[in-house]
């Protein structure tokens, strides 16, 4: 089945309309359309009525953390951002890690730059760019879940901090949401 994934905060549909349409002539069978905003504004019906092709599939999980259909991909340039996430590349071991923990669905690795002793990054293995695109509950609850097993393994489940921050006015750096879990020292408060 071809697949397009369109992706991005605010996919701009008028821009895309020319895609789409070229698309469908080449035999995509289904559209994947993941935003991080409210579906409903942003992909109405009547936008789609209006170019004549069926209203796109969309799905609330993130794409994985691979290349994307090679269809058209001068007209997406969002696409190529799971190919150049740091994360990404250490999920598919084309950068090296100190990996501490790793199940089907999460890693977890050191921080290179650790603020406390211990200094672990956990992520999905899926590609979401920040807490505000993330839709699944559950590949979330994971992450915190890995974040405990790992503070026991590391010692320091009397007491650490995890952290998620959220943009780049929060100090996030690498947009693959990640847990900071932090421990190993005193943790004062307020952080930040």
């Amino acid at each position: 089945m071809k697949l397009l994934h369109v992706v991005g905060a605010r996919p701009n549909f008028p821009k895309l309309a020319p895609v789409l349409h070229a698309g469908r002539k080449a035999g995509l069978q289904q559209i994947v359309v993941h935003t991080g905003q409210h579906y409903d504004s942003l992909l109405s019906t009547s936008f789609f009525d209006d170019l004549d092709i069926p209203l796109p599939d969309y799905t609330l999980e993130s794409p994985r953390c691979e290349s994307a259909d090679p269809l058209l991909p001068s007209c997406l340039g969002d696409l190529s951002m799971t190919q150049s996430c740091l994360f990404c590349r250490i999920v598919e071991r084309k950068i090296p890690a100190s990996v501490v923990f790793e199940d089907e669905h999460t890693l977890a690795f050191r921080d290179i730059d650790p603020k406390a002793p211990t200094h672990v990054l956990v992520i999905p293995k899926l590609h979401v760019a920040t807490l505000n695109e993330a839709m699944d509950a559950t590949l979330l609850g994971r992450l915190f879940l890995a974040a405990k097993v790992i503070a026991a393994a590391e010692g320091i489940a009397e007491g650490y901090r995890t952290v998620v921050n959220c943009g780049a006015a929060a100090g996030q750096t690498v947009f693959h949401v990640h847990v900071h879990l932090l421990g190993g020292r005193e943790l004062g408060w307020p952080p930040g």
